[in-house]
């Protein structure tokens, strides 16, 4: 619609719920929007929408609509919108209405510069006009440089720093606006200088400019009209501009239609696409899609030849991102260049953490020739943006870290015997980023070559998933990061620490090209650590427990002795984490043969990891097992296989090498010397 200038804003409508959304209360903000992939429609404008911008608090779409059959013009045209979260202002730009009167027959070339050109700076808060700021002095020294006129500032885009930029369709310029709250000033207009058109490139028109933040300010759109969506660089601060590409306008759901403006919603980018009408009055159009060109925008910067573009993705961290849908399920796909791992992965399933705002990531992480690692990633429910980064797998060796999600830290439990999760209120996404991780394949949801059968052997694949992990996800790659086992975790946590170390000590040797991994914490919780303290001190807690005596103090006494003759004598020889498997295999045969024959002394009605309880006990109940069972759920959250507690498979070969026996007592000190030194 056109309106007389400083109308109430009847021009700019909210859309506070995209399709398919859970619909929040925006009644106050949410931690997190829902995420948006892939196109959608917007089926409440009257004819077409020429300018949008993102509330990433209230999560609204502002949309700035015109009704282009108006035939009684008024002097503004009131155009493009850029919303500040951070103040709640939106600044809007009313240009000379006769500009875009003068070119209803389709010829650009007879716009009408004249006129006065504004930006109007509106509060959301207070609901009223607060300033606004006349473009004449930026008009004439666009003609002083250029020595032709402007007008038709039709677009507002945002920078990183929060200076606001209008977009003048006619001449095809841009001018700065510096952003301060409850001021406006204009900076110093200059002419941009596009370089690198291509000879079959032909701009048509300057209808929708904008900066994805996702970009940190190197890269601009430009909306071109029938054309697409131009894709425009700089690494100087913009005193240069390069054109990088063009994500053309032959998406079918543009369906002759053309590209008037595009928006960042979270980390996906839309072109917002609509048809203008020459002939009056018009034919009534309520339905314009925003189609999703996140990967195309990608490809191309990835695909310029300015390296420093590029090169904002350390070589470590590039990749390429793709998206796939499967049986009604949208996948993200993520191709490693690094180490050649592919990740593919659903994002918030809707499984478990159903926070609102806090987003969740299930899916595999290929290790290897035909190893498929399973991960599931929950960010923090409070400050996900700085909170630290935990990792937690579980032990066996062989079974899933699904046990220590949904049975002891994870954001959902089982409670009160029902067969549907809920929220657990003491997960550690409480205030950690946390990562679960089916290690070795085999075990959970991780399928493919089994080919680990040892500590030592699996830390390489967790460190590859981790790799690959950072290169997605980038804004984690930096945080502080902990890792969390238990059980044979008492193995896994050091050798794995231990890798990690030496892997980043390789980094900052400049012998790897990889991403260090920043290990501050390692804990194990209930660890099988050392067989040969553990064997002794199993039989002393057996008898001297805080509840009650497994056993009496004669087996006791029978069982240590024999322990200390036929068991700790054969793991002196079992010392080396590699190498010894002669030995090792020996020392697992002596001690258990002697663990098994005092084992029929101990009383069968108990559970191991909670001896008050019975052998029956139901807590923690074992619900979640047949839940992940169920096909619909692994569907959803993208899994592939059946889940598997704990695999037999995978476990025997830790066996086949008594990885078990060996200790890792050294590997804790290699750490502390590390962590001294760096």
């Amino acid at each position: 619609m056109y309106f007389k200038p400083f109308l109430a804003m009847g021009l700019i409508t909210e859309v506070s719920a995209l399709p398919q959304w859970h619909k929040p209360s925006f009644n106050q903000p949410s931690r997190e929007c829902p995420p948006v992939n892939g196109t959608f429609y917007v089926n409440e404008m009257d004819l077409y929408p020429e300018s949008v911008d993102w509330d990433p608090i209230y999560c609204k779409l502002y949309i700035r609509i015109t009704n282009h059959g108006t035939i009684n013009y008024t002097a503004y045209h009131l155009n493009g919108i850029d919303y500040d979260a951070r103040t709640g202002l939106i600044y809007i730009a009313a240009t000379n209405a006769d500009a875009f009167v003068s070119t209803d027959t389709g010829n650009y070339l007879n716009a009408n510069y004249t006129g006065i050109n504004r930006i109007l700076q509106y509060g959301t808060r207070r609901g009223s006009l607060i300033s606004d700021i006349d473009l004449a002095p930026a008009q004439q020294e666009y003609k002083r440089i250029t020595g032709s006129l402007t007008s038709g500032f039709q677009d507002m885009a945002e920078n990183t720093k929060e200076n606001s930029y209008a977009m003048g369709t006619f001449g095809n310029s841009i001018a700065k606006i510096a952003a301060e709250i409850g001021n406006v000033s204009h900076g110093e207009p200059r002419e941009l200088q596009l370089q690198g058109l291509p000879s079959n490139y032909r701009p048509q028109m300057a209808d929708g400019l904008f900066g994805p933040r996702q970009y940190d300010g190197k890269i601009a759109l430009w909306s071109d009209n029938y054309n697409g969506t131009a894709v425009y660089g700089s690494i100087d601060g913009w005193a240069s501009v390069r054109y990088l590409g063009l994500v053309p306008n032959d998406d079918p759901a543009a369906n002759g239609s053309f590209a008037t403006a595009t928006v960042e919603i979270g980390s996906s980018i839309f072109v917002v696409e609509t048809t203008f009408q020459f002939v009056l009055p018009p034919t009534p159009k309520t339905r314009f899609p925003f189609i999703d060109i996140t990967k195309n925008v990608r490809d191309i910067v990835d695909r310029s030849d300015i390296l420093e573009l590029r090169g904002e993705i350390a070589p470590e961290l590039r990749g390429r991102t793709s998206f796939e849908k499967r049986d009604g399920i949208s996948h993200n796909i993520f191709y490693h260049e690094a180490t050649g791992a592919k990740l593919d992965f659903v994002k918030n399933s809707g499984i478990c953490e159903t926070t609102p705002g806090v987003n969740q990531y299930s899916g595999y992480v290929t290790v290897g020739t035909n190893q498929s690692m399973w991960f599931w990633f929950f960010e923090s429910r409070n400050k996900p943006e700085k909170a630290p980064l935990a990792l937690w797998v579980n032990g066996g060796p062989g079974c899933s870290s699904m046990i220590g999600l949904f049975q002891e830290l994870g954001p959902c439990h089982f409670v009160n015997n029902s067969t549907t999760p809920s929220l657990n209120p003491y997960s550690w996404n409480e205030y950690a980023n946390l990562l679960f991780v089916d290690e070795p394949i085999g075990a959970g949801f991780s399928y493919g070559n089994l080919t680990v059968n040892s500590t030592v052997t699996a830390a390489p694949f967790v460190w590859t998933l981790m790799q690959a992990f950072y290169a997605n996800f980038p804004q984690y790659k930096n945080r502080d990061f902990g890792l969390f086992t238990e059980s044979y975790g008492g193995h896994y946590g050091p050798e794995f620490a231990s890798y990690f170390e030496a892997q980043n000590a390789a980094i900052h040797n400049a012998n790897l090209t990889a991403q260090p991994i920043n290990l501050i914490a390692l804990g194990i919780n209930n660890g099988w650590y050392d067989a040969k303290i553990q064997e002794i001190e199993f039989v002393n807690f057996s008898l001297n427990n805080t509840y009650k005596p497994l056993i009496n103090a004669t087996i006791a006494t029978q069982y240590k002795a024999a322990l200390t003759t036929g068991c700790l004598p054969y793991l002196q020889n079992c010392t080396a984490i590699v190498g010894q498997n002669t030995e090792c295999l020996a020392a697992r045969k002596a001690c258990d043969n002697i663990d098994n024959t005092y084992g029929s002394y101990y009383p069968t009605n108990f559970d191991y990891y909670d001896i008050r309880q019975p052998a029956s006990s139901p807590f923690p109940p074992e619900t979640y097992n047949t839940y992940l069972q169920d096909a619909t759920i692994q569907k959803k959250i993208g899994a592939k296989s059946n889940y598997t507690e704990c695999s037999d498979p995978a476990g025997n070969l830790f066996g086949n090498t008594a990885d078990c026996k060996f200790s890792p007592f050294h590997l804790r000190i290699d750490i502390s010397i590390s962590r001294k030194t760096s």
